[in-house]
C-alpha cells in the first residue's frame, strides 16, 4: 500500500515540526500581544481577554463580566501590572522563578480568598501571561506541554507546573534555550524565542499520536501557503534545528 502524505511528513523530527509551529504561532500571536503590550505600556482587562481567548486560558475569567463591569479580568491586570519585572528577568533559572511565579498565581483574583486547603486555578493562564512580560529564560506550563514532559496527570496543576519547571531545569533547560537561541539568531528569524520552540516541542510530544500526525499535516499544508522565499528559509531553519538539536529536545522529554 503507497503511503499516504500524513504518513510521509510524520518521518519528519519533531523539533522540525516544533520549530514550523513555532514561527506559526509567533506570527499569528506571540508577536502580536507582545507588540500591543509594549505599545500601551502594560496590561489592560481588554488585553486579558484578547490573550485568554487565543491562548485558551479564558476558563475562570466570566463572559458575564465582559458585558458589565470586567472585574476578573482588570483584578488579573493590576496583579500583573505590579509584578517585579526587573527582578524576575534577573533571576537565572526556572528553578528560581517558581517562587515568584507561585507567589502571582495566589495573588489572582480567583485564589484571593479561596479556603488554604483548596489548590489555586489558573495556574496554566498565569504562566502564559507572565511570559508577555518576560519571555527569556521562562515557558508557558500547559497540560499537554507537562504530558510531553512525563509530569503524572493525577496531580493537581499546581503541582504539576512546579515538578514541571523543577524536571525541565533538571534536564538542561537553560542549557537548550541557549543552543536554539544561538541557531535562532543566526537565522532570518531573529525575533523568534528558544523557549517558545521547546514549549511546542513538548506540546507536540504530549498529544496524542492521531493528533500529533494531524498537527503535523496541518503545519505542512501551511508550509505550502507561505510565499516561496519565507517557506525555503523556514525549512531550512527547521531543518537544522532538527538536525543539530532533536537529541537535546528529547532529553527535555524524559520519564
Amino acid at each position: 500500500m503507497a503511503e499516504t502524505l500524513r504518513e510521509q511528513v510524520s518521518r519528519r523530527p519533531l523539533a522540525y515540526w516544533a520549530t514550523i509551529e513555532n514561527y506559526r504561532w509567533w506570527l499569528a500571536h506571540d508577536q502580536i500581544y507582545d507588540q500591543l503590550l509594549r505599545e500601551t505600556g502594560g496590561i489592560t482587562a481588554d488585553i486579558i481577554r484578547t490573550i485568554a481567548k487565543a491562548y485558551g486560558i479564558n476558563r475562570g475569567i466570566s463572559a458575564a463580566e465582559d458585558k458589565d463591569d470586567d472585574v476578573t479580568a482588570s483584578a488579573i491586570a493590576r496583579v500583573l501590572n505590579e509584578f517585579n519585572v526587573v527582578s524576575f528577568k534577573k533571576l537565572s533559572s526556572l528553578k528560581d522563578k517558581v517562587p515568584t511565579f507561585r507567589s502571582i498565581v495566589d495573588r489572582m483574583p480567583m485564589n484571593v480568598d479561596r479556603d488554604k486547603s483548596q489548590n489555586p486555578t489558573f495556574v496554566s493562564g498565569t504562566s502564559k501571561l507572565i511570559w508577555f512580560f518576560a519571555p527569556e529564560g521562562w515557558t508557558m506550563f500547559d497540560r499537554l506541554a507537562a504530558d510531553g514532559a512525563g509530569i503524572a496527570k493525577s496531580l493537581p496543576s499546581i503541582t504539576r507546573a512546579e515538578r514541571y519547571y523543577a524536571s525541565l531545569g533538571d534536564r538542561g533547560f537553560e542549557q537548550t534555550t541557549t543552543k536554539i537561541q544561538a541557531v535562532l539568531d543566526r537565522s532570518a528569524f531573529k525575533a523568534l524565542h528558544g523557549e517558545r520552540l521547546i514549549d511546542k516541542f513538548l506540546w507536540l510530544a504530549g498529544c496524542k499520536l492521531e493528533t500529533q500526525k494531524n498537527t503535523i499535516l496541518m503545519l505542512h499544508f501551511y508550509m505550502d501557503g507561505l510565499f516561496p522565499d519565507v517557506r525555503s528559509k523556514l525549512d531550512a531553519l527547521a531543518t537544522k534545528v532538527a538536525d543539530m538539536l532533536q537529541s537535546d529536545l528529547d532529553a527535555l522529554t524524559k520519564k
